[in-house]
């Protein structure tokens, strides 16, 4: 459990790099990402990836703050803020992201929007 923690902690550091191949390092070549429980499922790292370069690329200040987690077995559960910046605006996202990491690298990753 510890080690997952420590997976999904490392993939939201990562982020304030918004080095999309660092980013992407955490990942399986077949996760699976929603980015809210309403948005179609995005399959495989290319894919997820390709995602996170168009938005990145905007973006001139990236940082998921994690507020506590908690893992079960293969399960992690990260509470959050996650914020952006990009020329145009700022945001700030609340967030429970569930994790399934297996062998060291995130396999499913789905995040929760909360209210504000």
């Amino acid at each position: 459990e510890k080690a997952n923690l420590k997976v999904v902690q490392d993939f939201c550091d990562a982020w304030e790099t918004r080095d999309v191949d660092k980013i992407g390092s955490y990942l399986a070549d077949d996760a699976q990402f929603r980015m809210i429980e309403t948005a179609p499922r995005q399959e495989g790292k290319e894919t997820i990836m390709g995602g996170m370069k168009s938005f990145l690329a905007s973006a001139t200040s990236a940082k998921f703050e994690v507020i506590r987690a908690h893992a079960m077995g293969n399960i992690v559960i990260n509470d959050r803020i996650d914020y952006f910046v990009t020329p145009d605006r700022n945001m700030e996202f609340r967030i429970v992201g569930l994790f399934y990491v297996k062998d060291g690298k995130i396999v499913e990753w789905q995040d929760y929007t909360m209210p504000a």
